[in-house]
C-alpha cells in the first residue's frame, strides 16, 4: 500500500500543472495588451504629426482623414509586434521573480519550458497574425494610403485652389505592362480595375521581338471569360515577309468594337488586370502571394530580378518568427539566477534582437543583390537566431 500511494503521487506530480500555466499566460497577457496598445498609440501619434501639416487648407472629409491615419497604422506592426512581446515577457520574469514565484515553480522540479507552453502559443499567435496583417491588411491599407495622397494631397490645384472635390487630372493612373511570354507590350493612360480603362495602346511582337501588330482603342474592359473588349478601335500590321529589313505597314483598320458584339471566342488579349498591377508596383512593397504568382505567371520584366523574388519570398514567410524570438530570449535571460539582475538580461535581450534584426537586414541586402543563395538570405538568420533562443531558454529554465 505504500508503494502504490508512492506511485499515485509520483503520477499525480508529473501531470501538466495546468492552473500554473493560465496564471503565467495571464501574467504574460496583460502587458502585452498594454505594450501593443501603447506602441499602436505612439505609431499614430507620429503619423498624425508626421502628415498633418499637408491637410492644411485641404478641404477633405473627416472620415477620409481618419482613415488616412488608421491606415498609417499597419507598416509599422512588424516591429511593433515582436518588442511588445519582449517588453511582456521580461516583464512578467521581473515581476515573478520578485514575488520569488519562479523559484517555487523550480524547487517543484517543474520544467519553466514547458510549464510556459500557453506563452509560447500566444506568440506564435502573434506571429501568424502579424504574418496576415502584412499579407492581407497593409496592402489595403497601404494602396488607400496612395490614394489619398493622388486624389487630394498631391493635387496640382491645391495652390491655387482649394477644392472640395479631388482633381480628375490627378487621378490619372498611368501604367506600363509586358508580358515576355506573350510579347504583348500594354500601356494605359489611365488604368483602373472597377471601371473602364482609358487611351489603352497594345503592341504585340513577333518571334523576333519585331513590331507585329500595335491595337489602341479609346476605352478597354475586361471579362474573365473572354478577355478584353475594346472601344473605338484602331488596328495596325506590320509584314516583314522574307527579310529583316523596314516591314510594309498594312492600312489600319478602324472598328467601333473589337472583338465584335457576335463573337462570344475568347481573344488574344486576356492579361489579367491583377497581373498588370503587380507588375506595376515596386517587389519590395508585393506581399508573398503577390511575388509567387510573378514567379508562376513568369511576367518579371528584368530576369535577373528572380533571386531577388526568391529572396523576399524565403524572408517574409520567416521574418514573423521575429515575435517568437523575441518572447524567447525575453524570457531566458531575464530569468533571475543568484545575483543576477533581471535589467542587465533585459538589455542583453534587447542587443541581442536588435543584433538579429541588423543580420537579417544585411542578409536580405546581399541575398537580393545575389551575393548569397537565396535561401541561406532569407531563412538563416531567422532560424539561426530562433535556435539560439530556444537553447538559451532550456539551459536558463
Amino acid at each position: 500500500m505504500p508503494a502504490t500511494s508512492s506511485n499515485q503521487a509520483s503520477t499525480s506530480a508529473r501531470k501538466y500543472p495546468f492552473r500554473l500555466a493560465r496564471h503565467l499566460c495571464q501574467e504574460y497577457a496583460m502587458p502585452l495588451c498594454g505594450a501593443l496598445a501603447a506602441f499602436i498609440m505612439l505609431s499614430l501619434l507620429l503619423a498624425v504629426f508626421d502628415d498633418l501639416p499637408d491637410f492644411n487648407g485641404i478641404k477633405i472629409p473627416a472620415k477620409s482623414t481618419v482613415l488616412y491615419f488608421l491606415a498609417r497604422i499597419p507598416e509599422n506592426l512588424a516591429m511593433v509586434f515582436p518588442v511588445s512581446s519582449l517588453l511582456a515577457v521580461s516583464f512578467m520574469s521581473m515581476v515573478m521573480g520578485k514575488n520569488n514565484e519562479l523559484t517555487a515553480i523550480r524547487s517543484a522540479g517543474l520544467s519553466l519550458l514547458t510549464t510556459s507552453v500557453p506563452i509560447w502559443s500566444l506568440a506564435l499567435l502573434l506571429c501568424l497574425g502579424l504574418f496576415a496583417i502584412q499579407e492581407f491588411l497593409q496592402p489595403a491599407c497601404a494602396r488607400y494610403v496612395e490614394w489619398v495622397q493622388t486624389e487630394y494631397l498631391d493635387a496640382p490645384a491645391k495652390k491655387k485652389e482649394k477644392a472640395y472635390a479631388p482633381q480628375k487630372e490627378a487621378s490619372r493612373n498611368q501604367v506600363a505592362y509586358y508580358n515576355p511570354k506573350n510579347r504583348q507590350e500594354w500601356f494605359f493612360a489611365d488604368f483602373k480595375t472597377d471601371a473602364p480603362c482609358i487611351g489603352v495602346s497594345v503592341c504585340t511582337q513577333d518571334d523576333k521581338g519585331r513590331i507585329a501588330k500595335v491595337l489602341t482603342a479609346a476605352e478597354a474592359t475586361y471579362d474573365r471569360e473572354k478577355g478584353w473588349h475594346f472601344q473605338q478601335v484602331a488596328i495596325t500590321e506590320y509584314d516583314y515577309g522574307d527579310g529583316d529589313g523596314l516591314p510594309s505597314v498594312r492600312p489600319s483598320r478602324f472598328l467601333d468594337e473589337f472583338p465584335p458584339p457576335a463573337d462570344d471566342a475568347p481573344n488574344a488579349y486576356r492579361e489579367n488586370p491583377r497581373d498588370i498591377v503587380i507588375q506595376s508596383r515596386a517587389l519590395d512593397t508585393l506581399p508573398v502571394k503577390d511575388l509567387l504568382r510573378l514567379r508562376r505567371k513568369d511576367i518579371l520584366l528584368d530576369p535577373r530580378n528572380r533571386t531577388l523574388v526568391r529572396t523576399m519570398i524565403a524572408y517574409r514567410l520567416c521574418a514573423p518568427l521575429a515575435t517568437l524570438i523575441a518572447t524567447l530570449l525575453g524570457f531566458a535571460l531575464t530569468l533571475t539566477r543568484g545575483r543576477t539582475s533581471p535589467v542587465r538580461g533585459f538589455v542583453i535581450a534587447i542587443a541581442f534582437f536588435v543584433a538579429y534584426h541588423l543580420l537579417a537586414q544585411l542578409f536580405l541586402v546581399l541575398g537580393k543583390n545575389g551575393f548569397l543563395f537565396w535561401p541561406i538570405a532569407g531563412c538563416l538568420p531567422t532560424l539561426a537566431a530562433l535556435a539560439c533562443a530556444f537553447w538559451l531558454t532550456y539551459r536558463r529554465q
